[in-house]
C-alpha cells in the first residue's frame, strides 16, 4: 500500500507541472520572441508625400536661379552693350574712311602737311557723331563732348601750324615714295584716333 501510495504522489506531480506548464499566458512566449526588424525600403506615406511636395519647389528655385542671370544679361546687353557696339562699329568706319581719304592725298599729292591736322580733326569728328546719333543730351554727354571738341580743334590747329612753320614732315622722307609705308601709318593714326575716343564713345552711347 505505501508504494500506490508513492505512485500516485509522484502522479499528482507531473499532473501539476504539466497544468503549469500549460497555464502559461500566450502573451509571455510572444513578448520573449525578438521584434520584427523592419525593411529598409520601407517608407511611411507621411514621407513620400513630403518629398513629392519639395520637388516641384526644387525646380522652380532652380529655374529662377538659372533663368534670372540670362534675363538680366539680355536686358543689359540691349539697353547697354547693344548701343555702344553700334557706336563702336560707326566710330571705327567714320574714323578709317576718314583717315582713308587724307592717306588718298598723302600717296597721291605727295603732300604730307595735312597728316596731323587729319588726326585731330578726327577726334572732333568721332565727338559730333556719337553725340548727336546716339548720344541722349544730358549733361554729362554734352560737357564731355564738347571738352572734347576743344581739346579736338586745338590739337589740330597746333599741329597743322607747327608743321606750316616746319616746311616739311621729316617723318615721311622714307615714306612719300613708298604706299605701302604710308597706309601702315595712316593705319596706326586711325587706330590711335578711335583708341583715343573710346571713352566719348562710350559715355555717349550709353548716357
Amino acid at each position: 500500500t505505501r508504494a500506490n501510495h508513492d505512485f500516485h504522489s509522484q502522479l499528482l506531480s507531473l499532473s501539476s507541472r504539466h497544468h503549469s506548464l500549460d497555464g502559461q499566458s500566450p502573451m509571455t512566449s510572444s513578448s520573449q520572441e525578438p521584434a520584427k526588424k523592419k525593411s529598409p525600403g520601407a517608407e511611411k506615406p507621411k514621407e513620400k508625400q513630403e518629398k513629392q511636395q519639395e520637388q516641384p519647389s526644387n525646380f522652380l528655385r532652380n529655374f529662377v536661379a538659372l533663368f534670372l542671370p540670362i534675363y538680366s544679361a539680355l536686358v543689359y546687353y540691349h539697353l547697354v552693350m547693344q548701343p555702344f557696339e553700334n557706336a563702336l562699329i560707326l566710330t571705327a568706319l567714320v574714323t578709317a574712311g576718314f583717315q582713308f581719304v587724307f592717306f588718298i592725298i598723302t600717296a597721291v599729292f605727295k603732300f604730307d602737311k595735312v597728316t596731323d591736322f587729319a588726326g585731330g580733326s578726327n577726334f572732333v569728328i568721332d565727338a559730333i557723331i556719337t553725340y548727336f546719333v546716339f548720344g541722349r543730351y544730358s549733361a554729362s554727354q554734352t560737357i564731355f563732348t564738347l571738352l572734347v571738341i576743344t581739346w579736338g580743334i586745338r590739337l589740330a590747329i597746333f599741329l597743322l601750324t607747327r608743321i606750316l612753320m616746319w616746311g616739311e614732315d621729316r617723318r615721311f622722307d622714307d615714306k612719300r615714295n613708298s604706299p605701302a609705308r604710308l597706309l601702315v601709318f595712316w593705319t596706326l593714326q586711325a587706330i590711335w584716333v578711335f583708341t583715343v575716343s573710346l571713352p566719348l564713345t562710350l559715355v555717349n552711347s550709353t548716357g
